[in-house]
């Protein structure tokens, strides 16, 4: 599979354009390889500014709507000062990148998603829709 990697601006930093528009392509990966060549380069989840996020996406994840395929949104959140969730919230990502390139996630997963917010950083998977049920994870208090 290739991905690509992806940022938007959000919010107040956001430009009056349309959602398509405002996706900035940063690279395509094709291999393991290639993975590590950019990983080195990305910032942490705790290091992107506020109204910022990051979408590493199977390669044709944003033609969803086109193509006739339909997506299953999950998502959970990390809340809290950005301090004291900053290595969580760092730990989870690479976690989850690492696994999502290296084939050790569902193959329906087509995207990861990162936002980042004045309080909060929120985690988004993406996943084909196909009518089995999945469970992904439980809810921790």
């Amino acid at each position: 599979k290739s991905w690509q990697l992806y940022a938007k601006r959000r919010g107040r930093h956001a430009e009056n354009k349309n959602y398509q528009e405002s996706i900035e392509p940063l690279v395509t990966i094709r291999n393991l390889e290639e993975f590590f060549k950019y990983y080195s380069k990305l910032k942490l989840p705790s290091e992107y500014e506020v109204d910022v996020k990051i979408m590493f996406l199977y390669k044709y994840a944003l033609l969803v709507g086109k193509i006739g395929l339909r997506v299953d949104v999950f998502s959970f959140i990390l809340k809290g000062e950005i301090v004291k969730i900053a290595a969580e919230a760092d730990a989870i990502w690479e976690l989850l990148t690492f696994s999502l390139i290296g084939n050790q996630l569902d193959p329906d997963i087509i995207g990861l998603i990162l936002s980042r917010h004045e309080k909060l950083i929120l985690f988004e998977v993406w996943m084909r829709t196909t009518g089995r049920k999945k469970v992904i994870g439980r809810k921790i208090e």
